[in-house]
């Protein structure tokens, strides 16, 4: 018989992974599967300035911590398009391109400190982060 080491779990528009069998056996469902495609069109769709101006944030801490986001480092939120590719309890996947631009979406990971739950939670949680870049970015923060 045949026995697996490592399990293979494609992320759809982000990053393939492997997994232990172990790993993938203590694995959880995503709590937000089920609201997952919807969550992801109200965001992409209803809040493209504000992820804009997120990417924007995160692409000025990157230069900051020397640590930049490749040739998305010289872009700002103007010229930065990004879209939330994924959502669960531990995090986010955000998709940057220079606006305009065709090619891949540079996937980047960004952690969340309460994780959301359910749909609600997760719009909450949205919310806040939209309105606490949006008062960086005014130096209100």
């Amino acid at each position: 018989t045949h026995t697996h080491t490592h399990t293979h779990a494609v992320r759809t528009q982000a990053r393939d992974a492997w997994v232990s069998p172990d790993e993938y056996a203590a694995a959880q469902a995503n709590p937000l599967a089920e609201s997952l495609g919807a969550v992801l069109a109200k965001l992409n769709a209803n809040h493209a300035a504000d992820l804009a101006r997120l990417a924007g944030m995160l692409q000025g801490e990157a230069a900051e911590a020397a640590a930049p986001l490749g040739e998305y480092a010289a872009a700002d939120e103007e010229t930065l398009s990004a879209e939330i590719l994924s959502v669960d309890p531990d995090g986010f996947d955000l998709g940057l391109r220079p606006a305009g631009k065709g090619g891949a979406i540079a996937p980047l990971r960004i952690g969340l400190r309460a994780g959301p739950q359910t749909r609600e939670e997760t719009l909450s949680i949205f919310s806040k982060l939209f309105q606490e870049t949006y008062a960086r970015q005014q130096g209100w923060q």
